[in-house]
């Protein structure tokens, strides 16, 4: 594998990994309640900014393999 993608798998499992562990706490201390409109709306910003910026991410990186510096 090259080494882009394993600093992206590397990037996004870390981060993941802290990403959804805060989450997690938000929701266990009730700072985020899932059950409320807003709640709702928080968690699915949250986990959608995720997933775009995972999916831009890796849609640049798989652009600029063809170009070597």
């Amino acid at each position: 594998m090259p080494e882009h993608w394993l600093s992206i798998l590397y990037q996004y499992v870390m981060g993941g990994l802290f990403f959804f562990t805060v989450i997690f706490v938000a929701i266990k201390n009730e700072v985020l309640k899932p059950s409320s409109r807003d709640g709702k709306f928080t968690l699915s910003i949250l986990l959608g900014g995720f997933v775009i910026f995972l999916f831009v991410h890796v849609v640049w990186t798989y652009c600029l393999m063809g170009i070597e510096a």
